[in-house]
Protein backbone atom coordinates (compact mmCIF):
# COMPACT_ATOMS: atom_id res chain seq x y z
CA UNK A 1 0.00 0.00 0.00
CA UNK A 2 1.23 3.59 -0.89
CA UNK A 3 -0.71 6.36 0.65
CA UNK A 4 -0.28 9.24 -1.81
CA UNK A 5 -2.11 11.56 0.18
CA UNK A 6 -4.74 11.98 3.48
CA UNK A 7 -7.43 11.00 0.83
CA UNK A 8 -6.02 8.45 -1.52
CA UNK A 9 -4.34 4.99 -0.82
CA UNK A 10 -3.29 3.03 -3.68
CA UNK A 11 -2.28 -1.16 -3.59
CA UNK A 12 -0.36 -2.81 -5.96
CA UNK A 13 -0.09 -6.11 -5.40
CA UNK A 14 1.65 -6.88 -8.37
CA UNK A 15 4.29 -4.62 -9.65
CA UNK A 16 6.57 -7.17 -11.86
CA UNK A 17 5.78 -9.93 -13.97
CA UNK A 18 7.16 -11.76 -16.40
CA UNK A 19 5.85 -10.57 -20.25
CA UNK A 20 6.20 -12.85 -23.25
CA UNK A 21 7.24 -10.72 -26.20
CA UNK A 22 4.46 -12.70 -28.48
CA UNK A 23 1.75 -10.45 -28.23
CA UNK A 24 -0.15 -12.23 -24.68
CA UNK A 25 -1.33 -9.94 -22.24
CA UNK A 26 -0.34 -9.73 -18.60
CA UNK A 27 -2.66 -7.89 -15.96
CA UNK A 28 -1.51 -5.39 -13.48
CA UNK A 29 -4.02 -4.95 -11.16
CA UNK A 30 -4.47 -1.35 -9.00
CA UNK A 31 -6.34 -1.01 -6.18
CA UNK A 32 -7.55 2.76 -5.37
CA UNK A 33 -9.44 3.61 -1.95
CA UNK A 34 -10.58 6.81 -1.48
CA UNK A 35 -10.23 7.62 2.83
CA UNK A 36 -11.00 11.15 2.51
CA UNK A 37 -14.51 12.85 3.15
CA UNK A 38 -15.38 14.03 -0.33
CA UNK A 39 -16.03 12.35 -3.39
CA UNK A 40 -12.63 12.54 -6.03
CA UNK A 41 -11.86 12.16 -9.94
CA UNK A 42 -8.50 10.59 -10.66
CA UNK A 43 -6.81 10.33 -14.29
CA UNK A 44 -4.56 7.32 -14.97
CA UNK A 45 -2.14 7.24 -17.83
CA UNK A 46 0.37 5.08 -18.77
CA UNK A 47 3.74 5.24 -20.29
CA UNK A 48 5.04 1.99 -22.16
CA UNK A 49 8.49 4.02 -22.97
CA UNK A 50 8.10 2.07 -26.82
CA UNK A 51 8.50 -1.63 -25.45
CA UNK A 52 4.94 -2.07 -24.24
CA UNK A 53 1.26 -1.66 -25.50
CA UNK A 54 -0.63 -0.98 -22.52
CA UNK A 55 -4.40 -0.72 -22.03
CA UNK A 56 -6.63 -0.04 -18.97
CA UNK A 57 -9.35 -2.58 -18.39
CA UNK A 58 -11.58 0.49 -17.47
CA UNK A 59 -12.25 3.97 -18.31
CA UNK A 60 -8.44 5.91 -17.29
CA UNK A 61 -10.94 8.32 -15.61
CA UNK A 62 -12.92 7.44 -12.40
CA UNK A 63 -14.68 8.95 -9.42
CA UNK A 64 -14.22 7.92 -6.09
CA UNK A 65 -16.60 8.12 -3.70
CA UNK A 66 -15.88 8.29 0.45
CA UNK A 67 -14.63 5.11 1.50
CA UNK A 68 -14.73 3.45 -1.80
CA UNK A 69 -12.28 1.18 -3.53
CA UNK A 70 -12.04 0.55 -7.23
CA UNK A 71 -9.77 -2.07 -9.29
CA UNK A 72 -8.35 -0.87 -12.49
CA UNK A 73 -6.75 -3.52 -14.15
CA UNK A 74 -3.49 -2.84 -16.46
CA UNK A 75 -2.75 -4.68 -19.27
CA UNK A 76 0.75 -5.15 -20.85
CA UNK A 77 2.05 -6.72 -23.80
CA UNK A 78 4.68 -6.31 -26.26
CA UNK A 79 6.26 -8.00 -29.46
CA UNK A 80 9.22 -5.86 -29.17
CA UNK A 81 12.86 -6.66 -29.40
CA UNK A 82 13.60 -5.67 -25.92
CA UNK A 83 14.71 -8.47 -23.32
CA UNK A 84 15.12 -8.34 -19.56
CA UNK A 85 13.68 -5.68 -17.09
CA UNK A 86 11.64 -2.74 -18.07
CA UNK A 87 9.91 0.04 -16.80
CA UNK A 88 6.66 1.73 -17.57
CA UNK A 89 4.98 4.30 -15.71
CA UNK A 90 0.87 4.36 -14.62
CA UNK A 91 0.56 8.29 -13.57
CA UNK A 92 -2.17 9.08 -10.92
CA UNK A 93 -3.43 12.65 -11.58
CA UNK A 94 -6.41 14.98 -9.83
CA UNK A 95 -7.45 18.08 -10.78
CA UNK A 96 -4.24 17.99 -13.56
CA UNK A 97 -1.77 17.62 -10.16
CA UNK A 98 0.05 14.81 -10.12
CA UNK A 99 -0.53 12.49 -7.27
CA UNK A 100 1.93 9.78 -7.82
CA UNK A 101 3.75 8.08 -10.43
CA UNK A 102 3.75 4.60 -9.96
CA UNK A 103 6.55 2.46 -12.09
CA UNK A 104 5.74 -1.33 -12.71
CA UNK A 105 8.12 -3.68 -14.31
CA UNK A 106 8.01 -6.50 -16.58
CA UNK A 107 10.67 -8.75 -17.15
CA UNK A 108 10.41 -9.73 -21.08
CA UNK A 109 11.03 -13.57 -22.20
CA UNK A 110 11.02 -15.33 -25.20
CA UNK A 111 8.05 -17.00 -26.03
CA UNK A 112 8.49 -20.45 -25.75
CA UNK A 113 7.58 -22.54 -28.49
CA UNK A 114 7.89 -19.71 -30.91
CA UNK A 115 11.10 -21.48 -32.71
CA UNK A 116 9.22 -24.90 -32.44
CA UNK A 117 6.13 -23.41 -34.18
CA UNK A 118 8.81 -21.73 -37.09
CA UNK A 119 10.65 -25.64 -37.16
CA UNK A 120 7.19 -27.07 -37.23
CA UNK A 121 6.49 -25.06 -40.30
CA UNK A 122 9.38 -25.40 -42.21
CA UNK A 123 9.03 -29.62 -41.78
CA UNK A 124 5.36 -28.89 -42.82
CA UNK A 125 6.64 -27.26 -45.87
CA UNK A 126 9.61 -29.49 -46.53
CA UNK A 127 7.02 -32.56 -46.21
CA UNK A 128 4.51 -31.23 -48.98
CA UNK A 129 7.61 -30.74 -51.40
CA UNK A 130 8.51 -34.36 -51.40
CA UNK A 131 4.86 -35.34 -51.33
CA UNK A 132 4.73 -33.07 -54.87
CA UNK A 133 8.18 -34.58 -56.01
CA UNK A 134 7.37 -37.73 -55.43
CA UNK A 135 3.76 -37.75 -57.09
CA UNK A 136 5.55 -35.95 -60.16
CA UNK A 137 8.38 -38.44 -60.33
CA UNK A 138 5.69 -41.25 -60.60
CA UNK A 139 3.40 -39.24 -63.52
CA UNK A 140 6.39 -38.33 -65.43
CA UNK A 141 7.31 -42.92 -65.61
CA UNK A 142 3.70 -43.16 -65.49
CA UNK A 143 3.65 -41.61 -69.00
CA UNK A 144 6.38 -42.29 -70.12
CA UNK A 145 5.33 -46.74 -69.89
CA UNK A 146 2.27 -45.45 -71.56
CA UNK A 147 3.53 -43.94 -74.34
CA UNK A 148 6.30 -46.80 -75.09
CA UNK A 149 3.29 -49.89 -74.34
CA UNK A 150 1.81 -47.69 -77.25
CA UNK A 151 4.81 -48.16 -79.54
CA UNK A 152 5.17 -51.97 -79.44
CA UNK A 153 3.73 -53.66 -82.41
CA UNK A 154 0.29 -55.98 -82.76
CA UNK A 155 0.93 -59.49 -83.99
CA UNK A 156 -0.30 -60.38 -87.18
CA UNK A 157 -3.79 -62.75 -86.69
CA UNK A 158 -2.62 -64.80 -89.49
CA UNK A 159 0.30 -65.86 -87.20
CA UNK A 160 -1.80 -66.97 -84.19
CA UNK A 161 -3.17 -65.84 -80.93
CA UNK A 162 -1.99 -62.59 -79.63
CA UNK A 163 -0.85 -63.10 -75.97
CA UNK A 164 0.05 -59.38 -73.78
Amino acid sequence: SQIVNEKLVINVPISRQDIKNDGSEVIYPVIFTNQGPDANTYTLLLDGAGWARLRLGDSNVFVLKPQESKIINILASTTANAFGEQIFLATVKSNDKVLKQIPLKGNVVAAKGLLAAKLKTLLEIILIGIVIAIAAIGFFFGVRKLLQSGNEEIPDETEGEAYY
